[in-house]
This record gives C-alpha cells, sequence and structure tokens, in this order.
C-alpha cells in the first residue's frame, strides 16, 4: 500500500515536471490526426442535434392537434365468401319488388338454392298462425 502512495506522489509532483522539462513542449501538446477527426465529429453531431432541437421546438409551437373521432363500430359486418360484395345494413325486403321467397323454397339452402354456409345456423320452419275469430264475435271465456 505505501509504494501504491509513493507512486501517486511521483506522478502528481515530478512526472508532469520532468515531461515539460526533458522534451519539446509544442510536441507534447500537438493533437493526434485521430483526435482531431474525433472532436470535428463531435462538433457536427453538437451543431445538428441543437438545430434539430430548434425545428422539433418550432413544430410543437405551431402544431394543433384535434382528438380522433370514437372507433366505427362495424360487428355488422360479417366474413363471406371470397369474391363477393360485403352484405348491406338494409334488409333484402326493403331493396325491391322481388318477391321473398317462402320458407319450403330455403330449406337447407340460401336464398334462391344457393348453397348456405355452414357458420350460418339454420332456422326452423315457423309454426302455423291459430285460426282468429271474426271481427263481429266474441272469444269464449272458458
Amino acid at each position: 500500500m505505501v509504494m501504491l502512495l509513493q507512486g501517486k506522489d511521483f506522478i502528481t509532483a515530478e512526472l508532469l515536471a520532468h515531461l515539460y522539462s526533458s522534451g519539446d513542449q509544442s510536441t507534447l501538446m500537438e493533437e493526434s490526426a485521430e483526435e482531431v477527426q474525433r472532436r470535428d465529429e463531435l462538433l457536427n453531431m453538437y451543431h445538428a442535434t441543437k438545430d434539430a432541437l430548434k425545428i422539433i421546438g418550432d413544430i410543437n409551437a405551431t402544431t394543433s392537434s384535434t382528438p380522433v373521432p370514437p372507433p366505427v363500430n362495424n360487428e355488422w359486418l360479417r366474413p363471406e365468401a371470397r369474391g363477393s360484395s360485403p352484405p348491406s345494413p338494409i334488409p333484402s325486403r326493403h331493396r325491391g319488388s322481388a318477391p321473398r321467397p317462402t320458407s319450403n323454397a330455403i330449406n337447407n339452402t340460401g336464398h334462391a338454392g344457393v348453397p348456405r354456409p355452414s357458420s350460418v345456423p339454420l332456422i326452423p320452419s315457423r309454426p302455423d298462425v291459430p285460426n282468429r275469430p271474426g271481427p263481429g264475435t266474441a272469444p269464449s271465456i272458458p
């Protein structure tokens, strides 16, 4: 430990004075070519960063933002077979004057005999509506 302390004392007190006295001071202070290049690169990087921060500050000062609209609910869209157009949200009975096929004509196929996709559940046939009394007759009470 004593030897380390003596080495430290020698370096701080005598080595620097010895180097200045023995050599040419101009050659000791000369900057190497690599250090000149490194210093120039660091200065260029410093100036580029300073310019970039100025531009960012200008953009922040002049930019106004508007809130983003809420997302669109498109759950009514169902994936269809490839090549077909997406379904319309308007039911088909309101579109035109084409007659609606009966439940017997649909069965296990889609409209007009087109096979129904397997992901669409089958709708069972509806029961018949019971007979209703005429307008002049009152219903019987049990």
